[in-house]
């Protein structure tokens, strides 16, 4: 619990705060259904991180010195399969799980390389893959400090 504390130092600055239309996380998970599993979790401090993160999106410890370059191309799977790419993005936008930036914001916008693979077991269904540790040495991944946190799923199995 102590290196998530850390992560409280990466938060944004007040002036950057992301504009309302866009700090609304929209989540699959129920939030009270966490809070409720989560009542009884030996150590409290983890169970406020978890119901925070899933309330108000994780913080994933990113260096804000690091210099970002954006990718010159897409995988060439975006490239060949440019409307399975548009839908994915349109169903999601839908959605409220990605939003377009203010023009405001396009400053701060880092463009990372995505792709498609199809689904397993699921004929027609597409994932996004989107690429963070592109370009090498420039990329999101290069941003986040290895040695503070490391980005990895939690099943159920861990939380309970």
């Amino acid at each position: 619990m102590q290196q998530l504390a850390k992560l409280q130092s990466f938060k944004p600055r007040q002036a950057e705060e992301m504009p309302g239309e866009l700090s609304q996380i929209t989540t699959p998970l129920k939030v009270q259904a966490w809070r409720e599993g989560l009542q009884h979790h030996p150590d409290a401090n983890f169970s406020q991180y978890v119901i925070q993160g899933i309330s108000e999106g994780f913080r994933i410890g990113f260096n804000r010195e690091i210099t970002l370059k954006p990718c010159a191309k897409n995988m060439l799977s975006a490239v060949q399969l440019p409307h399975i790419v548009s839908d994915y993005l349109q169903h999601e936008r839908e959605e409220n799980r990605i939003a377009l930036a203010p023009q405001t914001f396009e400053s701060q916008i880092h463009i990372s390389a995505f792709g498609v693979i199809p689904k397993q077991n699921k004929p027609g269904k597409w994932r996004l893959i989107v690429d963070l540790s592109a370009p090498e040495g420039f990329s999101v991944n290069d941003g986040i400090q290895k040695d503070l946190c490391s980005l990895t799923y939690m099943s159920v199995e861990d939380v309970v």
